[in-house]
């Protein structure tokens, strides 16, 4: 009789600390492999009452060759300020950072156009259409505080870049007592952090010496910055994904998890 193969991450415990969100496709693909998931956000999403330059901007879209979506959130919230979607103009041209962005505008109305082998901001710079911007108006529409890596980019091509921010990224409290009563029960094996700023809260909201009695705990990043904020903050265990897009910190955590068995 032939034996059935546990799912690859069977008997992993996570603990996910990026603001919440209503379709979390990370969170679906590990459960699908078998992990356990405690979502217990430190940061929410909050968004911005549009000033008037974002109102001007948005009005204006027209005037842009390109726009540029850098998040989900960012699609949905430019869908609210967009009333009729159906009625924009062929140009501009629009792009998104990540499939499921793109997914959110084009169920919106928007048709937008997504790296399919890389969907990250540096995938969407190695588009041909991205070659030769020179004199082009490029808006992104973005939360406060994202990375500069697209505009510094766009810029050093040559065109002129102008930023649409509809949210921030907020502290959030809520789930503190939560979180430090998990890991004091030894109930989380990985803490995800997505970015930087997110790892930055988890851990202020630790209790003292709380990964010091905790010296099996494992933390997944996206990028080396993250990675070198937990090996600091006394991780001693750093799993390192190639981007924070699903399935590369899905296919990180797969190898970890299996060559630690």
């Amino acid at each position: 009789m032939t034996q059935i193969a546990d799912p690859p991450l069977a008997g992993l415990s996570l603990l996910l600390v990026r603001p919440q969100r209503d379709n979390d496709t990370f969170a679906q693909l590990v459960t699908e492999r078998g992990a356990r998931v405690f979502s217990l956000p430190v940061m929410a999403i909050k968004p911005l009452i549009p000033d008037a330059d974002t109102l001007r901007n948005l009005a204006a879209i027209g005037r842009y060759q390109k726009v540029v979506v850098v998040s989900g959130n960012a699609a949905s919230l430019a869908l609210q300020h967009i009333h009729k979607p159906a009625s924009l103009p062929s140009v501009p041209a629009w792009y998104a950072v990540g499939e499921s962005t793109a997914n959110t505008l084009i169920a919106g109305g928007i048709p937008a156009a997504c790296p399919a082998e890389n969907p990250t901001s540096e995938g969407l710079l190695a588009l041909p259409d991205f070659a030769r911007v020179e004199g082009e108006h490029i808006l992104i529409i973005r939360g406060v505080g994202g990375r500069d890596k697209l505009r510094s980019e766009l810029e050093q091509r040559g065109a002129v870049v102008t930023f649409c921010e509809l949210y921030r990224r907020e502290s959030e409290t809520a789930h503190q007592s939560a979180i430090n009563r998990l890991l004091e029960a030894g109930e989380v094996q990985v803490v995800v952090a997505h970015s930087v700023d997110v790892l930055r809260n988890f851990l202020a909201q630790l209790d003292r010496n709380r990964l010091s009695s905790n010296p099996a705990l494992a933390v997944l990043v996206p990028s080396q910055a993250a990675a070198n904020l937990a090996q600091e903050a006394g991780f001693a265990t750093v799993i390192l994904a190639q981007s924070a897009l699903p399935a590369s910190m899905v296919e990180a955590l797969v190898g970890w998890y299996t060559a630690s068995q």
